[in-house]
């Protein structure tokens, strides 16, 4: 049965999640959550014999992140089939208030297409695995998470490994538009309407147009500005949480998620008015 949604510790120092993360991920416990029951049974087959010690098999969101936060060193390895249970357990996971949000997490999955893996990068994940896979594959993804585990960003969007990957022949990750404008590559306001231009684009290729009015909402703001002073800059974040708050209710209702993106140009309109 799972257990009732417990109190949630709130911490500030994550030294002991960060000295976890070298462990071997053999030597650590594995939570396994797959709502399928033959798939659930697989993985941990694949686990066991891949070398794991210990591997925790659930079908019960809430006690997958239980059993992550009562173990400080455990890894989470999430199905992903059907619905959206797998990445909304990772979500659940990342937004958590103690240091278990810091906890690797790996979706397995058949699908296969570039938004779907980035989708699970938005997400939070450490790893992408696809199906069907032996142990070898098995180890090879458990081993790369756990040995080179990614640098953890918290941001008011998002929170999980750093979702950028070093180029080719370059120590550093790729720069992102903040950078760009540094560098002069870009000017502030360009930029701007480069990522109002990036969020409908992204939400029209995931087949959400809800979320590509965020988008187009910007462009619309930005068009009638000359400067981006520090009250256009509010707004620019408005609409980056208003994408954020979509994608925690991407389940819902189209109405209820139609009404956020309402109130949110109801805001811009009176802003532009004042």
């Amino acid at each position: 049965m799972c257990p009732g949604d417990g109190p949630v510790l709130d911490f500030d120092v994550f030294e002991e999640k960060a000295e976890a993360a070298r462990l071997p991920w053999q030597a650590r416990p594995l939570v396994v959550f797959e709502t399928v029951s033959f798939l659930r049974r697989l993985s941990v087959e694949v686990l066991r014999f891949a070398g794991a010690a210990r591997v925790i098999p659930t079908g019960c969101p809430r006690d997958a992140l239980e059993t992550v936060r009562e173990s400080r060193d455990a890894m989470l390895i999430c199905g992903w089939e059907g619905g959206d249970d797998g990445l909304a357990l990772v979500r659940r996971l990342r937004v958590q208030g103690g240091p278990e949000r810091r906890s690797q997490a790996l979706i397995v999955s058949q699908r296969k297409r570039a938004v779907d893996i980035e989708d699970a990068r938005d997400a939070g994940v450490d790893g992408y695995l696809l199906r069907p896979f032996c142990a070898r594959d098995l180890e090879r993804r458990m081993r790369q998470a756990s040995s080179r585990p990614a640098r953890f960003i918290e941001t008011a969007r998002f929170a999980g490994p750093d979702r950028r990957r070093p180029r080719p022949g370059f120590g550093e990750p790729r720069y992102k538009r903040g950078a760009d404008v540094s560098a002069g590559l870009v000017d502030a306001m360009q930029a701007a309407l480069n990522q109002a231009d990036d969020m409908a684009f992204q939400s029209m290729r995931r087949g959400d147009p809800i979320g590509a009015r965020v988008g187009r909402s910007l462009r619309r703001f930005l068009e009638g500005l000359d400067a981006l002073t520090p009250q256009a800059r509010e707004i620019i974040d408005l609409h980056r949480a208003t994408l954020a708050r979509l994608e925690d209710l991407r389940g819902a209702e189209p109405q209820v998620r139609a009404e956020l993106v309402n109130g949110l140009e109801a805001i811009v309109m009176k802003r532009k008015a004042a």
